[in-house]
């Protein structure tokens, strides 16, 4: 049976009558209803919908927002066609005297409210702005049913107090139009929504399998009459309910990150003076490249009622709120949000009545070393007329672009300077008195001081220091601990006595909290063993993704000692996987499968062959300014060789390992991935969604960030407390 399905608008026309309007038989599987959308490239798409399904979803929509025949129910019009053919439809179907209203406000609202008795309204998110701001007083008879709310939290609290309860509900066409509701009482960003009464939500994979918990996906709704995907990104909560992250469409591709335009528009809208908010990507005619167009990410914002603000003072707020590489690179200030004839916003038609601008006035090169660095800046970051006073975050800097840009100082100087250089000297004028060598950098890199909780200290791992420190939040102070010049010359003893010397200018005594992130395990725990051995408390041994460097090997002996025949080798094993994975799939699935697996497994060989030649690597990248893998920057040849050959000292504590679901793993090893070897209380294991890397890009981060949190309150909770909890081999979660 058809559900719904997508339509070329040349097929709606083609199915009408003389005159081009749309007639369809009304028979379950024929079309109900088609909503149109239109996207910010401006192409046209089509859902057509089943009266099955439309009939389902607004029977269990109705029964979940518990509107009964008889009820008055008053709608306004809603932009989007999706949402204005439901406002209409959905109480009809309950059996509900439908009233529509042609505006918002607070005067005259109350009136029709009393004429009519009405006892639910039906609205936007931008209606209910509307509504709080207006001065109503309320009625308390009145439930309020939002279309997917992003209204800011004062004004829901607002309106909280002024009816008998608020609602949200969400739509798409590709289900049938409502799908989830959530009540607004425990409504915020990310907060579980729940399905409708007698549904079933499901987040499921490209291959329409089910995942875990945690884990991001396509929100897909399965009902007695079939399956349906949703347009929507979502996770199941660990408690209940769906984070729904942001539409499929609107997770895009900027500056190498991979980023929900909702993150955004949702770190803005508590601002006091913000109304609403949209954020986009969009072409700038100010870049640099061969169409001398780069790509934008742009905030448009609408004010509330006589509030006022600056663009710049948005740009602050922001700037304690989210990591770098979300932050816009242009915010502008408009009187309204301009949409096309689905409803959607029309980006295009943004008409600012003030732009986020720098108050730093430019400053030129001076000599020659800076104007080698304003070149390579403008270059890199794709820009042009860089002030040598210019802040690097202050242009959306990322995790990327460091990596980039210091492969090519290090080209250009020949020198030798870590990408976290760019925490202690984030101008050209102060990079350049390194390289001049006016400056010396010391191991211990300040990324955040400021927050009343005990400082955590990142071993190495230099590609978190932009993300981590953001998600945790402002009041988690955090320190890195990196390489220097003179380390070259250390094992790793000497390297981590070092760095001890460093921590405790910062904080003199324990209890100490450690990370460190894939190579930089080994450094971890022995930063906590030497620590301990000084008689100090190591409240926390955190390691990220990371293998004991002496398991992989003895695995793999122990794994071929035990083989009694050829097919048991993990080849093999590998081609079973495959093979149960693809045998229901249509070809060109199938085919898709493949190559999917063959490049990646082209990049895992490409990978594993610069591991092997890692010093080979690091050389011709310097010489012929080669891109490397984002993990070889984390850590220099000279500690990567030292940690692999430390056999490692025990600590008393326990390790904390936090492992990577889409991560690599070995035949037959062990979930704590060798540590327990080097721990007299066991290992806890966590599991966090993505890869080795992906899993501190969003939407993982925030699941890696929370599985962070929680174990610093455990550890600050534990070392608080004079009881000690029974220890064991392994703690799953």
């Amino acid at each position: 049976m058809h559900l719904a399905r997508s339509v070329s608008v040349q097929e709606l026309l083609a199915s009408g009558g003389s005159e081009g309007s749309v007639v369809f038989e009304a028979t379950p599987e024929r079309s109900a209803w088609a909503g149109l959308s239109i996207s910010e490239t401006g192409a046209i798409r089509a859902t057509s919908v089943s009266h099955a399904l439309c009939v389902q979803q607004l029977e269990a929509a109705a029964r979940s927002l518990g509107l009964q025949e008889g009820d008055a129910v008053v709608s306004f019009a809603a932009p989007g066609s999706v949402d204005a053919f439901i406002d209409i439809l959905l109480p009809l179907v309950s059996g509900c005297r439908l009233v529509l209203a042609k505006q918002v406000s607070g005067e005259g609202l109350q009136a029709l409210l009393d004429r009519e008795q009405i006892h639910a309204m039906l609205a936007t998110d931008e209606q209910c702005t509307t509504l709080a701001a207006s001065g109503w007083s309320g009625d308390k008879r009145l439930h309020l049913i939002c279309h997917d709310l992003r209204t800011a939290a004062d004004h829901l609290e607002m309106l909280a107090q002024r009816v008998r309860k608020i609602t949200a509900f969400f739509t798409a066409a590709e289900v049938g139009g409502p799908f989830a509701a959530a009540p607004v009482a425990t409504l915020s960003y990310l907060t579980p929504v729940l399905p409708l009464d007698g549904q079933q939500l499901v987040v499921v994979d490209t291959r329409g399998a089910a995942v875990e918990p945690g884990v991001l996906g396509m929100l897909a709704l399965r009902t007695p009459i079939g399956e349906q995907l949703s347009p929507w990104l979502a996770r199941a909560s660990h408690d209940t309910g769906f984070e729904l992250m942001d539409m499929a469409s609107r997770v895009v591709e900027h500056k190498g990150m991979r980023i929900a335009l909702r993150d955004l528009e949702a770190a803005i809208t508590p601002h006091s003076a913000v109304a609403m908010a949209a954020a986009y990507i969009s072409a700038s005619p100010d870049g640099m490249g061969a169409d001398d167009a780069i790509s934008e990410l742009r905030l448009a914002i609408t004010l509330r009622p006589n509030q006022t603000t600056t663009a710049l003072a948005l740009k602050q707020y922001l700037a304690e709120r989210i990591a770098p590489y979300l932050r816009p690179d242009r915010i502008l200030i408009t009187s309204a949000l301009p949409r096309r004839v689905d409803g959607t916003i029309d980006y295009t038609r943004v008409i600012s009545t003030q732009e986020m601008t720098e108050t730093i006035a430019y400053v030129g090169p001076r000599d020659e070393v800076e104007q080698k660095l304003v070149d390579i800046w403008e270059q890199v970051l794709n820009r042009r007329a860089i002030g040598v006073e210019d802040n690097f975050f202050s242009f959306g800097g990322y995790s990327l672009t460091i990596v980039r840009l210091f492969a090519r100082i290090n080209k250009t100087f020949k020198s030798s300077l870590p990408i976290t250089t760019i925490f202690n000297a984030p101008t050209i004028a102060e990079l350049a008195d390194l390289i001049r060598g006016h400056h010396v950098y010391s191991a211990l890199v300040p990324v955040q001081t400021e927050g009343t909780k005990p400082p955590l200290f990142m071993l190495h791992s230099y590609l978190l220091y932009g993300s981590l420190p953001v998600a945790l939040g402002t009041d988690q102070p955090f320190y890195g601990l990196r390489e220097t010049e003179q380390d070259g010359l250390l094992d790793v003893t000497q390297r981590v006595a070092h760095y001890i010397s460093e921590i405790r200018t910062v904080q003199p005594h324990g209890p100490y909290y450690l990370a460190g992130w894939c190579a930089a395990g080994p450094i971890t725990v022995e930063t906590a063993h030497q620590l301990s051995q000084a008689g100090e408390e190591v409240a926390l041994t955190l390691l990220f993704d990371a293998w004991h460097p002496d398991y992989p090997d003895e695995l793999a002996k122990a794994n071929r000692a035990a083989r009694t025949s050829f097919r048991e080798h993990p080849f093999f094993e590998k081609v079973r996987f495959h093979q149960a994975a693809t045998h229901a799939m249509p070809l060109r699935e199938r085919l898709s499968y493949l190559q999917s697996l063959f490049l990646w497994r082209l990049r895992q060989t490409k990978h594993n062959m610069l591991v092997r030649n890692w010093e080979l690597a690091h050389k011709l990248s310097n010489r012929f300014g080669w891109q490397l893998p984002d993990f070889m920057q984390n850590v220099t040849y000279g500690t990567y060789a030292s940690a692999n050959l430390h056999q490692g000292n025990s600590i008393p504590g326990r390790i904390t390992l936090i492992r990577a679901q889409g991560s690599d793993n070995l035949a037959n090893a062990a979930e704590d991935c060798g540590w327990s070897r080097l721990t007299e209380s066991g290992v806890d294991v966590s599991w966090a969604p993505g890869d080795h890397e992906t899993m501190f890009i969003e939407p993982n981060l925030s699941i890696t960030a929370e599985l962070v949190r929680r174990r610093l309150v455990q550890a600050r909770d534990l070392s608080a407390s004079t009881e000690q909890s029974p220890s064991s081999p392994v703690i799953k979660e």
